[in-house]
């Protein structure tokens, strides 16, 4: 019952995403990338 809250939490994201949120997706993914990016910048 304790981890119920949590979960909660981390489902409304996940569902509104496949929900109908498609560019959202895509979005999310570009962000996700450009972060790599930097990232191996910033490390190499």
């Amino acid at each position: 019952m304790r981890w119920s809250a949590p979960a909660r939490q981390v489902e409304p994201p996940r569902i509104a995403n496949l929900t109908g949120d498609r560019h959202a997706g895509w979005r999310w993914r570009m962000r996700i990338r450009c972060c790599l990016r930097l990232r191996a910048a910033h490390n190499t």
